[in-house]
């Protein structure tokens, strides 16, 4: 009788162990997919070496959102397409331009967007639009 109570109250605080780590995994997701993003393409000319999907992205130093894809991009194959979810309430200027950084301990790469001084009254910047998205 005895070892039987004891085989009960260890199945209890298991269950109670399993449940609670249950909610915390949802609460956590949620507030994961609460989050509302906006995609980018970004164009890079040069290689972009040691970035991966899922690097982070930092808007003036502060994390923002992070790397969806990395293609060459079919119209020029000369550069890389790197399209990139930022959160929504991040406002991003026109004038924004995005490098790709490159943690010095570590070697992980990410890109880092920033805005850019303004230009002289009465120039232009050209700027190549995608279909999809907006474009840094």
């Amino acid at each position: 009788m005895e070892t039987r109570a004891h085989y009960v109250a260890v199945g209890t605080f298991v269950l109670v162990l399993v449940t609670v780590a249950f909610a915390a995994v949802l609460w956590l997701a949620r507030a994961q997919l609460s989050t509302q993003y906006t995609a980018y393409d970004i164009f890079f000319t040069g290689p972009v070496s040691g970035l991966r999907e899922g690097a982070t992205v930092e808007y003036s130093g502060v994390p923002s959102g992070r790397v969806k894809e990395i293609r060459i991009d079919p119209k020029n194959v000369e550069e890389i397409r790197v399209t990139v979810e930022i959160e929504s309430n991040v406002v991003i200027k026109q004038n924004a331009r995005a490098n790709l950084e490159t943690n010095i301990l570590s070697g992980v790469s990410y890109i880092h967007v920033r805005d850019w001084p303004a230009l002289p009254r009465g120039c232009r910047r050209s700027w190549r639009s995608s279909r999809r998205q907006r474009t840094i």
